[in-house]
């Protein structure tokens, strides 16, 4: 009985030392080079998730920089679009004066032949008005011949020419025309006084004498092809007091208006 528990007993030691194996010095190796592996393997991981965060924080400067670059674009093309305002600006503002210039340059020509004219009707008309038998004005830049009924007309209320009348009528056209003036006004004027009950079959009023006045002038100017047109004012633009002779002669007129 005790042979065969020390044979059980034998056999218990046995089975347990099969269980509890301790691994070998090849198996040892084995999981060491494991080991090792694995330990460079997670040193290459994290080489690599170095390198990849490097990449990340080298993608948000680039994305930075690209929002940097964006706005930057869109400041300049807000620049652009305030230096085609400005062109368009300069481009209207050149125009202007481009324009202005030009109006200058007319205007100075105005004046120039605006002052060679009236040298030269002057010139022409020099003993008339030294007899007092016209007038002549530079107004602005027109020239104003006055012609007094007296020195054109035979009677205070008449359109009709005397002989001196039409030779002088003749000369003062003669001379306008040789300006070649751009247009010539001939406006009849009248005094205050009522046309009396005779002649009202041939002037019914003032305006009718001052026009009669008027194409009594514009005869002398033949068929000119200038820019000629007549007015009538009547007793409207009196240039003196109607209350005397003198005043009323002087009213009594016919004015040419000459543009160069």
């Amino acid at each position: 009985m005790k042979h065969i528990n020390r044979l059980a007993s034998v056999i218990l030691l046995t089975s347990l030392s099969a269980c509890a194996h301790l691994p070998s010095v090849k198996e040892l190796d084995a999981l060491k080079a494991d080991n090792t592996a694995a330990q460079t393997k997670i040193a290459a991981l994290a080489k690599e998730n170095g390198e990849l965060k490097q990449k990340v924080t080298t993608l948000s400067a680039l994305e930075d920089k690209a929002r940097r670059y964006d706005d930057c674009l869109q400041e300049n093309q807000n620049l652009l679009d305030k230096n085609i305002i400005c062109l368009e600006e300069n481009k209207l503002l050149l125009e202007q004066i481009s324009r202005f210039k030009q109006f200058d340059k007319s205007k100075k020509d105005v004046r120039t032949k605006l002052d060679k004219n009236y040298d030269f009707i002057l010139s022409q008309l020099e003993a008339e008005r030294q007899a007092e038998r016209i007038s002549i004005l530079r107004t602005g830049e027109r020239i104003k011949i006055i012609l007094p009924q007296r020195a054109l007309f035979i009677g205070e209320r008449s359109a009709w020419l005397t002989p001196k009348g039409t030779r002088l009528a003749d000369k003062v056209a003669a001379a306008i025309l040789k300006t070649e003036p751009s247009s010539v006004e001939i406006a009849g004027h009248t005094d205050n006084q009522p046309i009396p009950e005779s002649l009202r079959s041939t002037y019914p009023s003032n305006w009718d004498l001052a026009m009669a006045r008027a194409i009594a002038i514009l005869k002398a100017f033949g068929n000119s092809d200038r820019n000629i047109h007549l007015s009538s004012y009547g007793q409207m633009q009196p240039v003196a007091d109607n209350g005397t002779d003198e005043g009323r002669a002087m009213n009594r007129r016919v004015e040419i208006i000459i543009q160069p």
